[in-house]
């Protein structure tokens, strides 16, 4: 049946144009009208969405100044509950850093041990370079040639924690000793031979019979009262200033300088 003519306009006139799909070459021609239609849509969310990172990331900014800031504080206090330790070197059986300070300070995941086998039978203490990176919490041991260095050894380390930190500058090593012990800190023994304390060697108790240093093995010192042994590795900076090195690769170290191989710490 045929509609008249008048009724089928004023359909479409209430109706509008009979839906139909959109030719590839007419999605071409009004692309930029499509964009300008849709387009700024997408671009607000995607802006809403880099403001909601960059606000994130800004509080967690806001949170570590804040640790950083208890942490200050908290050493700017006294403590009550255990002798106060002092000076440049670690004690291994103790650990003085409080929980809220190991939060504030940076923890350093990547503790993979490298060595480049096929290069230790050409590193000698002659061609040998250590440089130790305060940032990174590593050691790395190179074979020098001229200008040129090859990483053979990487490990991580803990150096000085805050109040000890560990010196930087170019040095070199000054002694080497494989059996080493603290003449600072250590434990204060009594009259049969049983722990009664440890700390700094100043803080020994009269009735104390005898105080004995702390072990470091694989002993290399690089300035003064500081140098790099064997000892515990936490994920933080926390010895007195010298730098702990993993039982597990510190003697192949020791092993590859001697008196006079230079040694760089950078922060």
């Amino acid at each position: 049946m045929k509609l008249p003519l008048p009724f089928v306009a004023l359909a479409l006139a209430i109706l509008g144009p009979i839906p139909r799909e959109v030719t590839a070459q007419e999605q071409r021609e009004h692309r930029p009208l499509f964009a300008a239609l849709f387009g700024n849509r997408q671009d607000k969310s995607d802006a809403d969405q880099g403001r909601e990172e960059r606000k994130e990331r800004e509080v967690k900014l806001a949170a570590e100044r804040e640790r950083a800031r208890q942490l200050e504080s908290e050493q700017s206090q006294p403590r009550t509950d255990a002798p106060a330790f002092r000076g440049l070197f670690s004690n291994f059986r103790r650990d003085d850093t409080s929980s809220s300070q190991k939060q504030a300070i940076p923890s350093f995941k990547n503790q993979r041990i490298k060595v480049r086998k096929g290069h230790l039978d050409s590193l000698t203490p002659e061609n040998a370079l250590l440089e130790i990176s305060i940032l990174d919490q590593r050691a790395r041991l190179y074979k020098t040639n001229g200008d040129k260095k090859q990483l053979v050894i990487d490990t991580y380390v803990s150096t000085g924690k805050n109040g000890y930190a560990t010196p930087t500058g170019s040095f070199s090593v000054k002694e080497k000793l494989k059996d080493k012990r603290s003449t600072l800190y250590g434990e204060f023994l009594n009259s049969s031979g049983q722990s009664i304390g440890g700390g700094h060697i100043r803080e020994m108790p009269s009735h104390a019979a005898r105080f004995q240093g702390t072990e470091m093995p694989y002993w290399l010192r690089i300035d003064g009262p500081i140098g790099l042994h064997v000892g515990p590795v936490p994920n933080y900076p926390a010895s007195h200033g010298c730098i702990r090195v993993p039982a597990s690769i510190q003697p192949l170290i020791f092993s590859k300088v001697d008196i006079g191989t230079p040694v760089v710490v950078t922060y």
